[in-house]
């Protein structure tokens, strides 16, 4: 289709006015510099012009609420890549609560089985009546119970030091993405607000001019870009040339179909969108795709 590598070109370039430039410079041939900031000058001309044609020089437009939905998206998927983060964390934070649980748990277990062995061999040493035998194997039994959990306890006391320091260093790490994720909240309040207020004030003239651009007969609009044009160069040292100057509107209203065309595509679904988020029911991918 005709258009559609100047229009990626056009996308591409940095400097779109040089683009239109050398489009046009190109076409005449090595001329002197004075002659290209001629057409330079010509390159403005159509760019207002058509500026003024699709009203991006209002405030609110496509073109800007292009921009703002390409912002929104991305804003979007920071916010929800913080927000897995943050959840990935959460539940690490949790997983070390509960293991301090754990270990807390079993050192309250050993800590109840060491009192009733306490217990027992106070007992013991105020029974007079049992045999010294038995008695001295019972509390044999009992010091076992008691060496063996204590060993345990050494071991809990090495897991709980430990989980203790990662259960610190986890709240540290929770803390700071909390604190990230309320400034990329209210970014995304603010981004959200924003893309709407734009697109609400859209006016419905240009909305309609740029859908039905693509399907409408341009060939006045570009003898009328055309003879503006020379008519902006008539006091040039050098004339234009007609016929660079037509080419050049030509190639230019091409790409400006390809533009429409998107604009109209991101202004619907910015409309889907907008729709989505009030309804609190996003399916961000099929946003992402079209960009």
């Amino acid at each position: 289709m005709a258009g559609i590598t100047e229009y990626t070109n056009f996308k591409k370039s940095s400097n779109k006015l040089d683009f239109l430039c050398r489009i046009m410079y190109n076409k005449v041939g090595k001329e002197k510099m004075e002659e290209q900031k001629m057409y330079e000058r010509s390159a403005i001309v159509l760019e207002r012009y058509l500026d003024n044609y699709f009203g991006f020089t209002k405030e609110a437009n496509l073109k800007a609420n292009y921009q703002n939905y390409k912002d929104i998206v991305e804003e979007m998927k920071q916010y929800r890549d913080i927000l897995m983060e943050e959840d990935g964390l959460i539940n690490q934070f949790d997983e070390t609560a509960k293991n301090i649980q754990e270990i807390q748990s079993k050192q309250s277990k050993l800590y109840e089985s060491n009192l009733k062995m306490e217990e027992e061999r106070n007992k013991l040493f105020n029974d007079l009546s049992d045999n010294p035998n038995k008695l001295e194997l019972k509390m044999e039994k009992i010091e076992k119970t008691i060496e063996k959990n204590n060993q345990e306890l050494v071991e809990l006391r090495k897991e709980f030091i430990k989980a203790v320091e990662i259960f610190a260093e986890r709240q540290k790490e929770r803390n700071k993405i909390t604190r990230k994720r309320r400034i990329v909240e209210e970014n995304h309040i603010s981004y959200v607000e924003k893309t709407k207020k734009y697109f609400e004030e859209i006016d419905s003239e240009f909305i309609k001019k740029i859908k039905e651009f693509a399907s409408i007969d341009k060939e006045e609009l570009k003898k009328e870009i055309t003879n503006l044009m020379i008519k902006n160069g008539k006091n040039e040292k050098v004339g234009f040339d007609k016929e660079v100057i037509e080419k050049a509107v030509t190639l230019r209203i091409a790409i400006a179909e390809k533009e429409t065309e998107c604009y109209s595509i991101i202004f619907d679904r910015t409309k889907k969108l907008i729709n989505e988020i009030e309804n609190e029911d996003i399916k961000l991918t099929k946003y992402e795709e079209i960009l």
